[in-house]
């Protein structure tokens, strides 16, 4: 006789084991907001590119494989997860307002994946926290500003240099003195922490001061 004990937890973590990282990932962001909404694709891609280099998990860098497009950097990987949670019955979008849910389900696994990783889901956390009420031209600004290289193929750089409205970058990982300060190493070997005060943006370069 089989020893069917299985909890609706335990089936549930079960769901989350059938997930692949670029799914986890977008159900932490979206989970993230409290609200269970983010806006556009657009800035779904650019959150998620934040996310994996907030991360600086090399394998999941491999598994989101941005590239440099017309709006900066964009995953067909990440855009495929995004059809696939609403395949699932984790995510709805709201055509008239072009915003995506996550529903209840959905909200019950992003839960589970908080619980199964809290470092990731802290860091989504505060990038939502510190970058997700910013206009989507001065989010997408950030991530050139931090990634230049991801703007070579933009249509709207030109743009955004005359729109700037922040002054400098930086996105929150836990000092020793517990405070939340999540860093970006760009491509350039820049480090960069990055603050938001009202709509404004501040990314703060890190100098190494130790002796050489």
């Amino acid at each position: 006789m089989e020893d069917d004990n299985n909890t609706p937890v335990d089936m549930a973590f079960d769901e989350v084991g059938d997930l692949d990282s670029v799914q986890e990932a977008l159900l932490l962001l979206i989970g993230a907001t409290g609200s269970g909404i983010l806006s556009t694709e657009l800035r779904i891609q650019k959150l998620g590119f934040l996310l994996a280099k907030s991360l600086q998990d090399e394998e999941l860098d491999k598994d989101f494989d941005f590239v440099p497009y017309d709006y900066g950097p964009f995953s067909e990987n990440l855009d495929s997860a995004i059809d696939l949670l609403g395949s699932q019955g984790y995510l709805t979008k709201d055509d008239d307002r072009n915003v995506y849910r996550v529903t209840a389900e959905g909200k019950k696994i992003a839960e589970l994946l908080a619980r199964k990783n809290t470092h990731r889901a802290q860091i989504a956390k505060d990038l939502v926290e510190y970058l997700g009420k910013l206009h989507t031209d001065d989010l997408v600004g950030v991530v050139y500003e931090l990634y230049p290289e991801y703007a070579r193929s933009s249509v709207i750089l030109d743009r955004l240099k005359r729109r700037r409205s922040y002054d400098s970058v930086t996105v929150p990982t836990t000092s020793a003195k517990g405070e939340q300060s999540h860093i970006v190493k760009s491509r350039l070997g820049r480090k960069l922490v990055v603050k938001a005060e009202g709509d404004t943006v501040h990314i703060v370069e890190i100098i190494d001061e130790r002796p050489k």
